[in-house]
């Protein structure tokens, strides 16, 4: 499966699922635990298997495939919802500030386009 598949496949799950992936998908983890109310539908899309649940959680072990091939795929859904984002040190205040970047020309950028989803961050 290439990446472009797995993103694919988790577009078609609901926006929730998709900031999941934004928000969580990390180099070379497979295992997540995810809160009971997220882990149903996160089960759904085929990319998880559950491991183990307690009261709170179900810790799922991701698709050893999207393990291999998480950074695009990360990076897609990152992009989708956040642009690219950068942290910069401001002198004048002493803190991290978040500043919005041109997105870059790479395949990821490419397929946000062809799916319609660069544009908003490309203004």
């Amino acid at each position: 499966k290439d990446w472009k598949d797995f993103v694919s496949d988790i577009e078609k799950a609901s926006e929730g699922v998709q900031m999941w992936f934004a928000d969580h998908l990390s180099a070379g983890k497979n295992i997540y635990n995810i809160k009971k109310e997220q882990a149903e539908e996160l089960l759904s899309t085929g990319l998880f298997k559950q491991e183990k649940e307690t009261p709170k959680q179900v810790r799922c072990i991701l698709d050893p495939v999207l393990v291999e091939k998480w950074r695009n795929v990360s990076w897609y859904f990152k992009r989708k919802f956040h642009g690219c984002r950068e942290r910069q040190y401001d002198d004048d205040s002493g803190i991290f500030i978040e500043v919005q970047k041109p997105l870059p020309d790479d395949s990821v950028t490419a397929l946000l386009r062809k799916n319609g989803f660069a544009a908003r961050w490309e203004q």
